[in-house]
């Protein structure tokens, strides 16, 4: 192979590199979840900022769901849609959005009582963002309800 024929191999692969790196680019900011994110100008917090959200006025009631199930009844979807248009009309707000587990005493019991309050609190988190709520506005979690509440309750502010 002589040196020219070397030095466009090369040319030609330097090539292929760049344009599999911008295809690859485009396709993070084009095609992943977080596009919308970048576009809606959410941003990430920190674990401090998640715990300490500074209160606003913006309320929303719990949702309910029937025993053991995490399946959204047509109620529970149009009390989602009331919270989705005021996180929609403030931007800035977070929401915490905390399953709550009825407490017991078995271990295993317990167990299944905090997977079925995350599954809730998720099913709830799915909803706001297939509406168009970004995820780096939601955080899910789960705790124990003494009064054994079936509920998914919130928690909305802004980051300090």
């Amino acid at each position: 192979m002589s040196k020219k024929s070397a030095v466009r191999a090369l040319l030609v692969a330097a090539l292929w590199l760049a344009l599999i790196g911008a295809l690859a680019v485009s396709y993070r900011y084009l095609v992943s979840p977080s596009w919308k994110e970048h576009l809606q100008g959410a941003r990430e917090i920190s674990l401090a900022q998640w715990m300490t959200l500074t209160p606003t006025e913006m309320r929303a009631s719990p949702v309910t769901f029937s025993r053991g199930s995490a399946q959204l009844s047509d109620e529970n979807r149009r009390e989602l849609q009331n919270v989705y248009g005021a996180l929609s009309q403030s931007p800035q707000t977070y929401m915490r959005i905390i399953g709550q587990a009825r407490q017991a005493d078995d271990v295993s019991e317990a167990e299944a009582n905090r997977n079925i309050a995350c599954a809730r609190a998720q099913t709830v988190a799915d909803f706001l963002a297939d509406q168009g709520i970004s995820r780096l506005r939601i955080a899910v979690e789960t705790e124990v309800s003494a009064d054994g509440a079936s509920a998914v309750r919130f928690v909305m502010g802004e980051a300090r």
